[in-house]
């Protein structure tokens, strides 16, 4: 996209827009899937002396947000760094 005439910012911005996407489309479809596996998980492994609770705490949904939105920022620090220190030419060279 740079390569295209786009500045680096306007890179990083469609960049972070695709991570903060799939990151809400992720813990969109993970937190139901969470609940189904720990039940499949537990049926399966269910004993009389032991078992799995299913029950998960919204402490814990509160914390995996955090550290989502967390590392997805940290991530789109790096990129920006990463794009701007891309050498043009270089990639416009013909690789052989």
């Amino acid at each position: 996209m740079k390569v295209v005439g786009m500045h680096t910012g306007e890179v990083a911005e469609i960049v972070a827009f695709e991570y903060w996407i799939l990151t809400f489309v992720g813990a969109i479809l993970g937190i139901p899937f969470t609940g189904f596996l720990k039940e499949a998980l537990n049926s399966v492994m269910e004993t009389e002396m032991f078992s799995i609770p299913t029950s998960t705490p919204i402490s814990a949904f509160v914390t995996a947000v955090i550290g989502c939105i967390v590392s997805v920022y940290l991530s789109n620090l790096s990129t920006k760094r990463s794009i701007s220190k891309f050498d043009l030419v270089e990639v416009l060279k013909e690789r052989e």
